[in-house]
């Protein structure tokens, strides 16, 4: 064990001594040639890549603690950090985050194994490196958005970023060297030009049209689903529409990986109470896997919206008529706006998660202390909900969100009724979105007679909405966490997504999940919210 913690030590002391050597590299910009500053970069670059690794493949002590093993994890952070000061540093930082999730992934020294009880704790280590590696890669990101002009699309955050064990003999083999050199890579030209996958693609066919013999994992492809122009209007392929999949009964299947933007750390829990172990996936970067996204869908339009002006200033110049010209663009994609992200400040709304440890303005910590509070990332709405605990030690949400500066003098902040949660949520949209806004305008009012007489019908529609497939599950997700066919209020009101509801004349039935509207610095926090908003709703029919 001591060996181990010798081990780890080291590594901790590197970490900190190479993002002094970045501080000072980044110092010495104007007086080293351009030659010599990149490959100084490449240098710190490779030892990063090399520390994620040597970490990865450390098979560790069983009684190490915990703590001390995601100590020296986090300890690379430090120069990850450290890249920002650097030409393309955001870039540079973003991409060592991605290498420094997949590390984790395939470390060795962490048996991943833990009872209920301390996964719900807020300081399990588990969750404090997660929010950490996604503020750090939230803040890169946000930064290359706005210096972009809301043109970046993030492609170079998609694929293998791949960790290996490799001999320092084999370094120069072909397979081998492209995954140091795509490491090293020092702006996205570069980066593109060594890694051209990309993320994961799909292929289409149908399916009475597929051999026999072919064993590939196909899926069945249902059809379209509200809000799916993001992804069509992106796809280098062809994604069927509603009256294909009418037509023909068609497959897809997927090529590649998206990589460790999308893929969670794998973790055993243990549940006392039930005496039964039950995995669970803890996203690396839940939120700015969101950002990308909802990056991506404001700037197709814009970006649409610049094309279409370009082609009318060609076609004008060449002398195209007028006539010719309105024909030529009815080909031409339109721009489709998110009805809400469009009118959202996407950098401003994706902050850091809160993290207040101290508070200059008592003594001693007050109900409504920010150092109290508790803050809760709402996905759909894309904003924090601050919630503090009263007297008698329960947690009500604040009325005034992230305006909350807390040690409220009366007990005008909380929200405690139905009626005024629902002004509540109608408030944030209507000042992101206009006065007039309603829910359903921005997608989040529920299904208009959703339920339905057929049992068949329901479960397409349940199918086609809502669960994961392939190149649309960006909207499929979307769909989920707006609610389902509840709508967003009720949805969080009864801690359930409805996917489906169907009546007989003899029979009925209805199709739930769980709530996924909340993410939180730790599993308490988030069922502690989850809780809050429940015990607001009186029963109804839907219950």
């Amino acid at each position: 064990m001591e060996k181990h913690k010798g081990f780890l030590h080291s590594v901790a002391e590197e970490n900190s001594a190479l993002a002094t050597e970045i501080d000072q590299l980044a110092a010495q910009s104007q007086t080293l040639s351009q030659d010599e500053f990149d490959v100084a970069i490449k240098q710190c670059l490779l030892k990063i890549y090399d520390a994620i690794i040597k970490m990865s493949q450390h098979r560790g002590h069983p009684r190490t603690p915990r703590s001390k093993v995601f100590d020296a994890w986090e300890s690379l952070l430090q120069p990850i950090k450290a890249l920002t000061q650097l030409p393309f540093g955001d870039f540079l930082t973003a991409r060592m985050l991605l290498y420094l999730a997949m590390g984790l992934r395939a470390q060795k020294a962490l048996d991943l194994k833990t009872s209920r009880a301390l996964s719900l704790k807020p300081d399990f280590p588990l969750n404090q490196i997660d929010i950490a590696m996604d503020n750090t890669l939230l803040q890169a990101l946000g930064r290359i958005w706005t210096d972009s002009d809301s043109s970046e699309t993030f492609d170079w955050a998609f694929g293998e970023y791949r960790i290996g064990h490799w001999r320092v003999e084999d370094r120069e083999k072909e397979d081998v060297k492209r995954h140091y050199l795509t490491a090293q890579a020092l702006t996205p030209t570069e980066f593109a030009s060594l890694d051209s996958i990309g993320g994961k693609r799909f292929v289409f066919a149908k399916k009475n049209e597929l051999d026999d013999t072919d064993d590939d994992w196909w899926a069945p492809f249902k059809g379209s689903v509200p809000g799916d122009n993001y992804e069509r209007s992106r796809s280098k392929v062809h994604i069927p529409d509603d009256d294909e999949v009418e037509a023909d009964e068609w497959v897809c299947k997927t090529v590649g990986t998206d990589g460790p933007i999308r893929e969670p750390i794998n973790c055993s829990i243990f549940d006392e109470r039930e005496n039964r172990n039950y995995c669970s996936g803890l996203d690396y970067f839940p939120r700015s896997c969101q950002f990308i996204t909802d990056a991506r869908r404001i700037g197709k339009p814009l970006s649409t919206i610049k094309g279409r002006i370009l082609a009318e200033r060609g076609l004008s110049h060449a002398g195209i008529p007028p006539e010719l010209r309105a024909a030529i663009f009815s080909y031409l994609d339109r721009p489709f706006w998110h009805a809400y992200l469009s009118k959202v400040d996407i950098v401003k709304a994706y902050a850091p998660f809160p993290n207040i440890e101290s508070c200059s303005e008592c003594d001693q910590d007050k109900q409504t202390c920010p150092v109290k509070s508790m803050y809760i990332w709402n996905v759909p709405l894309r904003t924090f909900f601050v919630f503090h605990r009263t007297k008698s030690n329960v947690r009500l949400l604040c009325k005034y969100g992230t305006n909350c500066q807390g040690h409220h003098k009366d007990n005008s902040w909380k929200i405690s009724k139905e009626k005024d949660f629902q002004e509540y949520v109608e408030k944030i949209v209507k000042d992101r979105c206009g006065s007039t806004t309603s829910l359903s305008q921005v997608g989040f009012a529920p299904a208009t007679d959703f339920t339905l007489r057929d049992r068949e019908e329901d479960e397409k529609r349940s199918e086609r909405l809502f669960h994961d497939r392939g190149p649309i599950e960006d909207s499929t997700k979307e769909q989920r966490f707006n609610g389902g066919l509840w709508g967003l209020v009720a949805s969080m009101m009864h801690n359930k997504v409805l996917l489906g509801s169907w009546q007989g004349i003899d029979e009925s039935s209805t199709c739930s999940t769980a709530a996924e509207w909340a993410l939180a610095r730790c599993l308490a926090d988030k069922e502690c919210a989850e809780t809050a908003i429940k015990k607001m709703h009186s029963r109804c029919n839907l219950c």
